[in-house]
């Protein structure tokens, strides 16, 4: 409850400033890439390109979080939602799957997150993450922030069209990144980054956890729809520590 006002406090503060950019990670390498605040005081994520559109709106009070790709053609659009009472959902073209740890949804979620937008967002942020990959000093020295559920949301996107590794390579990166930092003695300060950094350490410690459970089940589909579930969990929980790191330093954002 505590966290819940706390975050309420600050962005109804920083509502003085609602509709401006609170970053922008061009600089990380994802030109075009901003995070707004909304008037209604949710955060809005945005990329753009004359292929593909991405949005995610996260709401701080409750972690709902909406994902939409769309295309600039008559492709109808993808939206993922999770966080919200239904869990993880996934909705494409009228059709929308509730996905449980009881049911095979693996198929239907391969055919909904195809198509020439989402594929273009994979590769757009893909291709951010082979340069973090194959860059040592990028990947040990200044990242942004933001750039982390850039990252894990496009990888989130890769595990429902059908990759089971695409968690677990963007995970692996992450993990190399912020391993270069705990070995730093900057990792002892305290701020805002480097407790959001320990937060997404934390909540990997969880996955992994998650993950392990999963694939102790007896049956191959029951195993794929727990992983997903992990997944979902996973994404959520680095959505959350991102927001708690927002409301750590918005006020001192421009």
């Amino acid at each position: 409850m505590r966290r819940i006002v706390l975050v309420s406090v600050l962005f109804t503060a920083l509502g003085l400033w609602s509709g401006t950019a609170i970053a922008d990670q061009g600089l990380a390498g994802l030109s075009g890439y901003h995070v707004t605040l909304t008037p209604d005081h949710r955060l809005l994520y945005a990329l753009a390109t004359s292929e593909f559109t991405f949005t995610r709106v996260t709401t701080p009070q409750t972690g709902e979080t909406e994902i939409t790709i769309a295309g600039n053609g008559a492709e109808s659009a993808l939206v993922i939602r999770l966080g919200g009472p239904d869990g993880l959902t996934v909705e494409r073209g009228g059709r929308m799957v509730i996905v449980r740890r009881d049911e095979d949804s693996a198929q239907a979620l391969r055919m909904m997150t195809g198509g020439r937008a989402v594929t273009a967002f994979r590769a757009r942020v893909g291709a951010y993450e082979r340069q973090l990959s194959n860059d040592p000093a990028s990947v040990a020295d200044v990242v942004s922030p933001f750039a982390y559920s850039a990252l894990l949301t496009a990888a989130f996107v890769g595990e429902l069209a059908g990759d089971p590794n695409s968690l677990a390579r963007t995970r692996d990166l992450i993990r190399h990144r912020l391993a270069a930092k705990i070995r730093a003695a900057a990792w002892q300060q305290r701020d805002c980054v480097t407790d959001y950094e320990r937060a997404l350490l934390a909540n990997d410690a969880r996955n992994t956890q998650c993950m392990q459970s999963a694939d102790n089940l007896d049956s191959f589909l029951a195993r794929a729809a727990e992983r997903l579930v992990c997944g979902a969990e996973f994404l959520a929980g680095a959505i959350s520590a991102e927001t708690q790191f927002v409301s750590c330093s918005a006020l001192k954002l421009y």
